[in-house]
């Protein structure tokens, strides 16, 4: 089929098929252009691909009017794989420990610290300990 003329009316189901999809496509290509759309107002996000497949998030918001919450999740296809994990925010350690991933092969580590004047700067790395796979990402908190 031909593609339809700018401003041409639907004729038939397949029409309004593809001008249903083509709609739907730019309002989610609009919504996805909003800055912080998806999250809170306070809220700074990042994530990335790990170096053998693995995604990493890291997000931050504020928690109270003193406080922030940093949240760093690993999101792999392999449950039961325990991760070396550090966090640091402003080259201060917030947290060196080990988790490991649930039965959906996620893993999470969830700090609350205080928060400074200015810009902060949070990072977060991982290494799993059966594969070698490394995770890092950072993102700096300006509000």
């Amino acid at each position: 089929m031909v593609p339809l003329p700018v401003g041409s009316v639907p004729r038939t189901i397949e029409d309004m098929r593809r001008a249903l999809i083509a709609s739907l496509v730019a309002i989610l290509a609009l919504i996805g252009a909003v800055p912080g759309a998806s999250a809170r107002d306070d809220e700074v996000r990042r994530h990335g691909d790990c170096d053998l497949g693995s995604e990493w998030r890291l997000i931050v918001r504020r928690e109270t009017p003193s406080t922030l919450r940093v949240r760093y999740v690993i999101a792999t296809d392999r449950p039961g794989e325990t991760w070396s994990v550090f966090l640091s925010m402003n080259g201060a350690g917030l947290f060196t420990g080990t988790r490991t991933t649930n039965s959906e092969g996620y893993i999470k580590v969830t700090k609350y610290p205080t928060d400074r004047a200015g810009d902060d700067t949070i990072k977060g790395s991982a290494n799993d300990q059966v594969t070698g796979e490394h995770c890092a990402g950072s993102l700096t908190y300006r509000l």
